[in-house]
Formats: structure tokens, sequence, C-alpha cells
């Protein structure tokens, strides 16, 4: 009984100590990406390793760009730095469950601008981005009336969230505690001061396809709302429109503290 209880603990703290493996320093062990756009190779990075990733796109024309490598045995952080080659004014910085990408310089007013007091209980992101929509736009004196949300559920099984005093970005961390996974870009925000009107299509948020967005022509997202930022997984041959044929593994691999 004595080394049952023993080996039970064992495998606990060997659990606890897998799941406080940083976003960035979790394991990739093959990642390959052909004719993708940069934002397109980060879902699908996100996607294999069960990451969240929050975006703020200084350029989306540099990330909008096609990207081609191929790198085995590494970590996340190195991977991101090979698909951002080129810009490596780049920050990587763990927020929790949260992976961030961020331009130097002023932050993105979006991202950081005080919402107050902010609670949601719901599961999915379809009735949480008009709520931070409608948050941004009183928070920035545009004098809202109300939000509805349409469209099927985007559902993430987020756990609740209550923040005294939120930002967006704090938020997107707490959405990053969720048991799946997902991508935010946040394009640029040119506006230093009043109302911004139309908060949501500034930016997008998808549900990984682990496999099947991947597989053709189209979105490497499953679902996403807002506007379409991250573009497609293609490649041109001979004048021709064809797809990478990009597969993922599914179920996602678990993730290991060490190099197997």
């Amino acid at each position: 009984m004595k080394s049952l209880a023993w080996l039970a603990i064992v495998l606990m703290n060997s659990g606890a100590w897998c799941q406080q493996v940083k976003p960035s320093e979790r394991l990739v062990d093959h990642f390959q990406v052909k004719g993708a756009s940069r934002l397109a190779a980060l879902a699908k990075l996100g996607a294999i390793t069960n990451t969240t990733l929050l975006v703020e796109a200084g350029s989306l024309a540099f990330l909008q760009a096609p990207a081609a490598m191929t790198i085995d045995h590494t970590t996340v952080a190195i991977v991101i730095r090979e698909i951002l080659r080129g810009l490596d004014s780049y920050k990587i910085r763990d927020e929790g469950a949260l992976l961030i990408l961020s331009t130097p310089g002023p932050p993105n007013r979006i991202l950081n601008l005080p919402l107050g007091a902010f609670t949601f209980t719901g599961h999915s992101v379809s009735s949480l981005h008009p709520l931070l929509a409608y948050s941004i736009r009183r928070a920035t004196g545009c004098n809202p009336q109300g939000y509805v949300w349409a469209g099927p559920p985007l559902d993430l099984n987020m756990p609740p969230i209550q923040l005294v005093q939120a930002t967006l970005e704090q938020i997107i961390a707490k959405v990053a505690d969720a048991s799946e996974a997902s991508m935010w870009v946040v394009g640029p925000e040119p506006s230093l001061d009043g109302c911004i009107d139309n908060p949501a299509s500034r930016w997008q948020v998808g549900l990984y396809g682990f496999g099947r967005g991947f597989t053709g022509c189209g979105t490497p997202f499953r679902e996403s709302v807002g506007p379409s930022l991250v573009v497609d997984l293609v490649s041109r041959r001979d004048s021709k429109t064809e797809c990478t044929g990009i597969q993922l593994p599914n179920p996602v691999p678990s993730l290991s503290p060490t190099h197997p």
C-alpha cells in the first residue's frame, strides 16, 4: 500500500510539473509549413501545441506574407522566432496559459484600454465577442445602448471571468484557461483617443482546426469571428492555387517537459 501511495504522489507531482511549463517553452518535435502566411503558420503552431496565442499585429503586410520552414526538436519560442524572421523586434511573453506576441513601442490602445469591472459567465467566444466590443465602445465614450450576438456558439468551455479592473489583454489571458485553445489577432489601432465605434472589426478570434481546417484550401481555423486577418494556407504552383495538404495530429499530442 505504501508503494502505491508513493507512486500516486510521484505521478501527481509529475503532472503538476508538466502543467507548469510555460507556453513558450512547450516542445515541438516537428514543424513544417510551405506557402502559408506567417499568421497561418502561427495558427498551426498554436494548434499542435494547444496554445492560446495573442498576436498584436503591428504590420499586417508582414504577418500575411508567405513563410516556408522546417524545424525539428525545439520549443514554441524558437519556432515563433523562425516564423517571424525578418522582423525580430516582436516580443514573446508568457502570461499564464496565454502566449503574447507584441510589437515594440507604444502598446496597442485596444489591448490596454481600462475597461473597469468585467464579468462574463458564458462559455462561447460568440457571446464574449460582442460584450468585449460593447465594453470598449463604452470605455471610449461612444455611448452604446447595448449589444446582441447571433450565429452558432463558438464554445471554448471557458471558466467564468470576473475582474475588478480589466483590459482586453487581461480578459484574453483568462480565456486562455479554457479547455480548448484559441488564437487572437488584434490589428493596428490608428486612433490615440476618442470613440472606437466598431472595435469588433479590429480583431479576429479563431478556434484551431486540429487537422480538419488544415486539410484543404480555406481558413486554418475550424471557426472564427471577426475580420479574416489570418489568410489561407495555400501555395501557388504553375499559376494554379493548390492546397498545401498540411495535416495536424488528432488528438493533440500530449506535452512533455523534456525531449523524448
